[in-house]
């Protein structure tokens, strides 16, 4: 990672105060983000995304919370206590976009819960619609076989 730059440090501070005032979509593009920074992150941004996601939990879309587990995930820092207010094994049991599913369940299988539960969910994405694997994205099945 790259060390902060100043400018960077008041931007955080700012984005703190403010995180509470994201709508779920917001709070998605901004894990996005954070997600693909290579710059060192304040942990009070990132402690501040998750508890204002965790907050919102039950008004997260599949798409929103697969972005924001994988991004919190690939930053070392997702909670299981996100995955649970959001309960991701309710999520598994749908239909879903490959890349919802791959998000999803990358985030699940590096975090500290490791859900038996969820790993057969994530299974059963493939198994209830291959054709739809087959077509997606090398980068979605990939990340899929790799969780």
């Amino acid at each position: 990672t790259t060390p902060t730059p100043e400018w960077l440090r008041h931007a955080a501070v700012l984005m703190v105060q403010q995180m509470g005032e994201l709508n779920p979509t917001g709070l998605a593009e901004l894990a996005a983000a954070l997600g693909a920074t290579a710059l060192e992150l304040d942990p009070s941004v990132i402690e501040a995304l998750q508890t204002a996601a965790t907050a919102r939990a039950d008004t997260l879309s599949p798409s929103e919370f697969s972005t924001i587990a994988f991004s919190l995930a690939l930053t070392g820092t997702l909670e299981d206590s996100f995955l649970e207010a959001f309960d991701v094994e309710a999520l598994l049991v749908r239909l879903l976009e490959p890349v919802v599913a791959a998000r999803a369940a990358w985030a699940v299988a590096f975090s500290e819960a490791r859900s038996p539960v969820a790993a057969v969910l994530a299974v059963a994405q493939l198994e209830r619609q291959p054709d739809v694997w087959l077509k997606a994205p090398q980068a979605e099945r990939a990340l899929f076989y790799e969780a």
